[in-house]
């Protein structure tokens, strides 16, 4: 806030303009190119593009290289479990003469890199993946899928907005052609995106106007908003450190205090893998409904969310679980955590007590319909922890 409020009152210019004030708005908004550029590891602010949200730059990402290479190539590839703002270009990719095709997808939604690589061939313009997936707090940088789309002259997208600034990433040393970010999920404003393009990566502009940010995000620009998130790259490489010491001491502390304060619970837990996201934890709840846990516990005062990202009841859960080969009634009965390095130990505790009584409350008053589960398996936390990598110390089942 103390870097953006110079920008926030009294101060219209744009950067690209020819009067005087707009000197100062080019040097803010360079310079807070360069602070993202420092965290990800890009070789010049020049591959640097700001958008007006993170969805907006997914959508450049895709739709304006499809748009620059029309007539090229005919075909790009996207991942089963890719953000909505990544998967729903295709019609608009359609229109541009490419078809998108669905990459499978493993049970942690990440996608099957081997299986990808042997699909690619001579068509394919565009390969697009996530960085995680937020639902089962899964992450894993695609590295041999990205130098095979480099070796084969196909751009390669990373969706990193959840995940990406957290994890460590290098864009000059690893084969990713984009990346997008998103500044507010590391504490930076919210209403601005981040596109990393490298050089050799061509983009259109998808709105026509007034020339800026090489005329792929024209208008108005909100230079306060850049500006903030370039400050919040800068504070992330000074304390990225000591940000991911802190959030896996809490990650601990929450797993711990459940194990031994809840039961019927199972923790979904990729890190024997080494593919956990540390600020992200999944539940999976005997005789709770998700969406009606998550209300009541909102209700007193503690943030989490069921079902696909932070909404409740939308239908496009189904994608996912569908994506993973996982019944669609999985979601309704997982419950997901995050937090960050201001959190406190205190919140943590808290969180857990909350949890607990809205869990007693709806098993007494609200007792969730029996499922009828594959191979004997008496509850549905059983039937996570054959299914998934999950927390491996026992949790009684009361109630199913």
């Amino acid at each position: 806030m103390e870097a953006m409020m110079p920008f926030q009152e009294g101060f219209s210019a744009r950067s690209g303009a020819s009067y005087f004030s707009s000197k100062e708005a080019r040097r803010a908004k360079w310079e807070a190119k360069e602070k993202v550029a420092a965290l990800i590891g890009a070789k010049s602010p020049e591959e640097i593009l700001f958008a007006h949200n993170e969805h907006a730059a997914n959508h450049l990402a895709v739709v304006g290289h499809c748009a620059a290479l029309r007539g090229v190539r005919t075909q790009w590839f996207g991942s089963a479990c890719d953000h909505a703002s990544v998967r729903l270009c295709a019609p608009w990719t359609d229109l541009l003469g490419f078809h998108r095709e669905t990459l499978s997808v493993n049970h942690q939604g990440l996608v099957k890199q081997a299986e990808a690589i042997h699909a690619l061939n001579q068509e394919t313009l565009l390969v697009t993946a996530p960085l995680c997936i937020p639902e089962w707090g899964s992450m894993e940088k695609p590295i041999e899928l990205g130098q095979a789309c480099h070796d084969m002259g196909i751009t390669f997208f990373l969706d990193a907005t959840h995940g990406g600034g957290w994890i460590p990433l290098n864009v000059s040393a690893e084969p990713w052609h984009l990346l997008s970010l998103a500044p507010h999920r590391f504490h930076g404003p919210r209403g601005v995106g981040v596109l990393f393009c490298r050089h050799e990566s061509l983009l259109d502009p998808m709105v026509q106007g007034v020339v800026a940010e090489g005329a792929s995000s024209p208008g108005i620009e909100n230079v306060a908003a850049m500006v903030g998130a370039g400050e919040a790259c800068a504070l992330l490489s000074e304390q990225r450190r000591d940000r991911a010491d802190s959030i896996l001491t809490l990650r601990q502390l929450l797993v711990q205090k459940i194990a031994h304060s809840l039961s019927g619970v199972a923790v979904l837990d990729w890190n024997a893998s080494g593919k956990s996201m540390d600020h992200y934890l999944t539940l999976v709840l005997d005789g709770v409904d998700g969406e009606a846990l998550v209300l009541m516990a909102n209700v007193r005062g503690l943030e989490c969310h069921a079902g696909l990202s932070c909404r409740v009841g939308h239908e496009q859960a189904n994608i996912l679980t569908k994506a993973c080969e996982m019944p669609d009634w999985i979601l309704s009965r997982c419950v997901t955590f995050s937090w960050h390095a201001m959190s406190t130990e205190e919140e943590i505790l808290q969180a857990v007590a909350i949890l607990g009584a809205c869990m007693d409350t709806l098993r007494q008053r609200m007792p969730s319909r029996r499922m009828d589960l594959p191979g004997g398996m008496e509850s549905i936390t059983q039937w996570a922890r054959h299914h998934f990598c999950v927390d491996d110390r026992e949790h009684s089942s009361d109630s199913n």
